[in-house]
């Protein structure tokens, strides 16, 4: 059972102190919870130095990632008034189970298949659930509206770039109330600006087709923009409608083993997550066109847009010695939060085009549109036929590579080997012209088309047989590692 240490954290609340891995079993994993168990498994830091949301947050929240891949708590945030900033939570897959409540898993590869397992033995679609129950405490206190222009200094959001003109919020979870009455979630860009007013941009279904059929209609949208959510609806609201639904927060509920507690929403009929840090709630509406950026996106470039929706900012809550939650576009944490999700829909995919089992990788410097596929033994003409399929799918893929599956498809040793091995030049590669990409893709055309490329990197003929280790005997390894060193460094 957790056991509860009757003195106060850092929030000035309750700390739990875990003894055992499934001692979090029945905790609820909050954003706050989150942070607590990260700190005791040494997979969180904290900063107690003042550091600027000008440019230092975000360069050290990068060096972390690429020296240590740790999460960041920012105590100190100059120039805004109170609370703290956390960062990188979602920085490994591993890291994304324990914020879900699940054992520590590694490594990272093991942790990756879990989560992947995780989310598809949820799958909501086509479902109909009733994923939250509306409770009366309310912990958040409303902002004086009188000051509601000055609501960008309370929100310690970081500019990444010296030519980003405003800060952006890019871990905030978007839920509105849809014409028939439903809710309907996602992870959004939105900026501040000036009058009470927020420039939102959702740029994928099923939020921009929504707000496209509400734009025609002149139809204004309830909405509230929630920062610091729980872990169960960032992973569903960033999961795709094909997996999750339409109702992110039932699949978050379904994630949690639990309905989520929410609130009724102060001024709009949209409610939100008791355990939100920061709610902004107001009506958009979709035909009044904003500029949003230049921002940093995961292209690592800057992005700017003249098509995001006005938001008219009713109310605002913020909860006691809040947490802001952010995200830097172009470093783990979205390849993950966009990467495995899209990992799996892809796996759906390739099972129903040639029948067999396959595993997909997203790379970590591919913008979410590089993939790697592993799949057991098909013919070439399978393959490439697989392979035009996903190039042609739209926003999806870019360039994909395919393997045998005897290359772990994240192993990039056995994937360049494969290249080097396998491949013929003017045999093995796909090139496709004039499809549609991502609209943040910055070589493509204005129009948003681009070339695309597979490569068929799985065994043809080849003069010489190849080496490999027994695959009984590296299970055994593998399952006994630790009994083979005394060093409890090495794990």
């Amino acid at each position: 059972m957790v056991k509860v240490l009757n003195k106060k954290g850092f929030f000035g609340s309750k700390v739990f102190f875990i003894d055992k891995q499934e001692d979090y079993e029945g905790v609820r994993m909050d954003l706050r919870n989150v942070i607590t168990r990260l700190e005791t498994e040494k997979e969180l830091v904290r900063i107690n130095k003042n550091v600027s949301p000008r440019y230092e947050m975000a360069a050290i929240t990068s060096e972390m990632e690429k020296r240590e891949n740790r999460a960041l708590l920012f105590e100190k945030i100059s120039g805004r008034q109170g609370g703290m900033a956390v960062g990188n939570i979602y920085g490994t897959a591993g890291r994304i189970l324990m914020a879900l409540g699940r054992e520590k898993t590694s490594p990272e590869r093991d942790a990756r298949k879990v989560l992947k397992k995780l989310i598809t033995s949820l799958e909501l679609t086509g479902k109909k659930n009733s994923g939250y129950l509306i409770v009366r405490d309310n912990p958040l206190e409303k902002y004086d509206l009188k000051n509601i222009n000055q609501i960008g200094h309370c929100l310690p959001a970081p500019l990444d770039f010296e030519d980003e003109e405003e800060p952006h919020l890019n871990a905030a979870v978007l839920t509105i109330r849809t014409r028939q009455g439903d809710l309907a979630s996602q992870v959004v860009q939105a900026q501040v600006k000036t009058n009470g007013v927020l420039a939102v941009s959702p740029v994928s279904p099923p939020l921009s087709q929504i707000l496209i059929e509400a734009e025609r209609s002149r139809q204004v949208v309830e909405a509230a923009i929630i920062i610091g959510v729980p872990a169960e609806l960032m992973v569903a609201a960033v999961t795709p409608p094909e997996i999750a639904g339409q109702d992110k927060i039932s699949f978050a509920a379904l994630l949690r083993g639990e309905p989520m507690p929410m609130i009724n929403g102060m001024t709009v009929s949209v409610p939100f997550p008791v355990e939100a840090e920061y709610v902004i709630e107001g009506y958009i509406r979709p035909w009044v066109k904003l500029k949003i950026g230049p921002y940093n996106s995961y292209y690592k470039c800057l992005f700017q847009s003249d098509q995001a929706c006005e938001m008219q900012i009713t109310a605002v809550g913020i909860r006691r010695e809040p947490v802001y939650e952010f995200i830097l576009p172009d470093r783990l944490e979205t390849a993950n939060l966009i990467g495995i999700p899209t990992e799996i829909t892809l796996e759906k995919i390739i099972a129903g085009l040639i029948k067999a089992e396959a595993e997909v990788y997203l790379t970590p410097g591919g913008c979410a549109h590089n993939a790697v596929v592993s799949v057991r033994q098909s013919s070439s003409h399978q393959i490439r036929e697989m392979i035009v399929h996903l190039l042609k799918l739209p926003f999806l893929i870019k360039n994909i590579i395919v393997v045998d599956s005897d290359i772990e498809p994240d192993d990039p040793w056995g994937v360049e080997w494969s290249l080097a091995a396998r491949v013929q030049a003017d045999r093995d590669l796909v090139v496709l012209s004039g499809e549609r990409g991502s609209p943040l893709d910055p070589s493509a055309e204005a129009s948003g088309l681009t070339a695309k490329l597979g490569i068929d990197a799985t065994t043809k003929k080849q003069r010489f047989p190849s080496t490999c280790l027994d695959p009984e005997i590296l299970h055994k390894v593998n399952k006994n590692w630790n009994l083979y060193f005394t060093d409890p460094a090495v794990s």
